[in-house]
């Protein structure tokens, strides 16, 4: 049971085909009556850090490789 004032944190992933992405949802819980209540999150908004693909990984490794 969590008391007032309590904090409350989790950790979640998805997977996005493209390098932003909005997640949003809700929390199903329990109140000391027993009855489920909904607590809404809001939409919040991702976007992916610079990254490189496996390709650009392998051709950056193979032009160090020839400049040695």
């Amino acid at each position: 049971m969590m008391t007032p004032g309590a904090e409350f944190s989790w950790i979640s992933c998805t997977t996005f085909n493209t390098t932003y992405g909005n997640m949003r949802g809700h929390f199903t819980m329990k109140n000391d009556d027993g009855e489920e209540i909904i607590i809404l999150c809001p939409t919040y908004h991702m976007k992916c850090l610079p990254y490189k693909t496996a390709a650009e990984r392998r051709q950056q490794i193979l032009r160090r490789k020839k400049n040695l």
